[in-house]
Formats: structure tokens, sequence, C-alpha cells
């Protein structure tokens, strides 16, 4: 009942809210909606005398999480591949200077877009970064989406730092990537196998 009624302007603040997660960041909002701070703060507060945005600690969230649901899945599969497109865009600017700690987002948003081409080097950097902080699970989450999203060619290395990982926890895990690397390494005709 809330969202009935809403101006245009104001729902396609919430669809882009909604798309981009929480806590909902201003500077990502305003470069997703190509609008000024001060229009995106009249924007806030109105959504915020609705009560369907509030102000927790700081920072901006849904009244409730079920709304930023509902507004997320009824959203038109065009619009949410365009508003994923932007929300990577808009991180990748907002974030330009530190990208290692929205490089994952990013990537997500990508794939979410359809852009899988553009999501590889944002994995691979969310990837590296985690493994950097012994994230271990983390960058192996990332690791098996470039799988997904590599060409076979291309995934010898990508598969030696997967293997590297899981060799930290279960070795067969590891023997297995291990062995698929080498495998792949030996068809290409790649010396290093």
């Amino acid at each position: 009942a809330r969202l009935a009624g809403l101006p245009r302007h104001l729902r396609h603040l919430t669809d882009a809210a909604a798309t981009i997660g929480e806590p909902i960041d201003p500077d990502v909002l305003t470069r997703m909606l190509d609008i000024g701070p001060w229009e995106l703060a009249d924007h806030l507060d109105d959504l915020m005398a609705r009560r369907i945005l509030v102000s927790r600690r700081g920072a901006v969230r849904f009244a409730h999480d079920l709304l930023a649901e509902v507004i997320y899945e009824s959203l038109p599969s065009a619009k949410r591949q365009l508003l994923h497109e932007r929300a990577a865009r808009a991180l990748s600017s907002a974030y330009a200077l530190n990208l290692d700690g929205v490089s994952g987002q990013i990537a997500a948003h990508f794939e979410a877009a359809a852009k899988d081409q553009e999501a590889i080097p944002h994995h691979e950097r969310a990837a590296e970064a985690a493994r950097r902080a012994h994230a271990h699970q983390m960058a192996i989450h990332h690791y098996r989406r470039l799988r997904t999203l590599l060409p076979q060619e291309q995934q010898v290395p990508l598969l030696l730092r997967l293997g590297e990982l899981l060799s930290y926890g279960t070795t067969a895990g590891a023997e297995e990537i291990y062995r698929e690397a080498l495998q792949m390494a030996m068809l290409q005709g790649d010396g290093r196998a």
C-alpha cells in the first residue's frame, strides 16, 4: 500500500535502492540515477516521511526487508538488468580509488545485468583481494564464478590458485582441481604441465 501511488521519481529511487541492496549508499544512488546530492536528499526525506525508508545508525535502509524484496521482485527483467548495470558502473565510479572492497558486488551486478565479460576482471580482483586477506572461502567463491565465465583455455592458472586455496581445507577437493588443471594444460600443450 505504501508503494501505490508513489510519484515516478520516487519509484525510480526505490527501484535503484532495492537493486543496490543495503545499506543504501547515497553516492552510488546519485550516480545510478544521474541526479545531484541535494535532489537525492529531498527524495530520501520524502521516502522517510512515507515510512518506506528509515535512517538507522547513520545508514539509510528500507523500513522492512520485505519491502525491498517486493520492490526488487516486481521489477521487469529488462529494467532489472539495466539497474544492475547502472549499479555496477556507479560502484566502479564511486569507489574508483578502492575497488578491492566492492569488486565482488560489481561483478555480481554485471552478471545480473548479463554482462559476464565485464564481470570477469571484477571477480578476479575480488578473488585476489580475498586471497590476500586470507578470506579463503570468499576467494574460492569468486574463483568458482570465474570458472563458469572464462573459456576453458584460460582456466589453468585459475585452477592452480583455486587448488591452492582448497588445499588449506580438504585435500581431496584440491587434488581434483589440480588433476583438472594438469589435464587442461596437457590438452593445450602448455609447457608448464
